[in-house]
């Protein structure tokens, strides 16, 4: 009874696996036991990159992609798990061995181990990656704050300046409006008077200058007036300045609290703060970096480094019949067309 419900998992999983990957079941049904062993280590190769790289995606969508449902996470999980059995297919399926094929896997390779070994450190190292981030983003915040001070530092100096040359150029004018504060004014006006009478009697009139003279205000005093209000609105302009300096600090640490944390700013901090300043970091990620590599290319040195199995010989040996019934069906047409 246990070997038949063996059997008959067994039996499951070659179909489930065939249909999967694309190798077809009546041919394997004519392979011996090297072709179902093979089967079993590209198996247990998917398996593998299949459960590395559904947690790499589940957690890259938790945190990165802001998903909060776990069918989302599950979803995007999926999508890294069928791309990846999408790239091992084009090995598994080439017939023959194909050195192109093998150096592209290769390099995609290296990519892939490179993305999921920093993936996995930056959850890894999540501790010591929070807590190089809070010096980071402190490091932020007094850089921002030093910058937006000085920016304010200069503003407040051009107004006290802008007021030291008003109240410089203000200094006469006083002197003079206290001096004279009233000040006569000419007023010329034209009036028309009386000239004389005309030969009927008549009165003719003609025009001539009359000029009063009148006490007015020093205009000066709208000078100062003007000036004193300039200062004045320079004034609240730095108290604003001054206000907006003192509350810099508690400003600045709410903007940069509030924004959240990226995946770009948590790599350079991974890669800057943490394995470039820390040893033991380094041989941690160039192990893990080697791990997955091997992984990686597992199916490649499976696939190359072998001979070719009987499933793979009697797919070469139907195409090569294929192509050989082909060449001559159409080396008959051509004898055909030449009588």
């Amino acid at each position: 009874m246990v070997f038949e419900l063996e059997a008959a998992f067994e039996t499951a999983i070659i179909n489930l696996l065939t249909e999967k990957y694309g190798w077809d079941p009546e041919i394997l049904k004519e392979c011996g036991e090297a072709s179902y062993r093979a089967l079993r280590k590209y198996m247990s190769a998917f398996l593998i990159l299949g459960l590395i790289w559904g947690t790499i995606g589940y957690l890259f969508a938790d945190k990165y992609l802001g998903l909060e449902s776990i069918f989302s996470k599950a979803c995007v999980s999926s999508a890294f798990i069928a791309v990846v059995i999408s790239i091992e297919r084009f090995i598994i399926l080439k017939i023959g061995k194909d050195k192109t094929t093998a150096t592209m896997r290769v390099i995609i390779a290296l990519l892939m181990a490179t993305l999921g070994a920093t993936i996995f450190d930056q959850m890894i190292f999540r501790n010591d990656l929070e807590v190089a981030m809070q010096n980071s983003r402190l490091e932020m915040e007094r850089n921002i704050v030093n910058d937006r001070a000085e920016f304010i530092d200069k503003e407040i100096a051009k107004l006290n300046h802008d007021i030291d040359s008003i109240s410089h150029a203000l200094v006469p004018k006083y002197a003079e409006f206290s001096s004279k504060p009233i000040v006569q004014s000419v007023i010329k006006n034209k009036v028309q008077k009386v000239a004389g009478t005309d030969s009927t009697g008549k009165a003719s009139y003609g025009w001539e200058d009359q000029v009063d003279v009148v006490s007015v205000p020093n205009p000066i005093g709208n000078q100062i007036a003007s000036g004193e209000e300039t200062k004045k609105n320079f004034q609240i302009r730095i108290d604003t300045l001054s206000n907006q300096k003192n509350r810099l600090v508690q400003t600045v640490h709410a903007e940069v609290s509030s924004k959240p944390a990226g995946f770009l700013e948590e790599l350079t901090v991974l890669f800057r703060d943490i394995i470039m300043e820390e040893p033991v970091a380094q041989a941690f990620y160039i192990c893990l970096f080697l791990f997955m590599m091997s992984l990686e290319i597992l199916v490649v040195t499976a696939k190359m480094g072998e001979k070719d199995c009987d499933y793979d010989l009697i797919v070469e040996r139907q195409l090569n019949i294929k192509e050989a019934a082909m060449r001559r069906s159409q080396q008959e047409l051509e004898d055909t067309l030449e009588r």
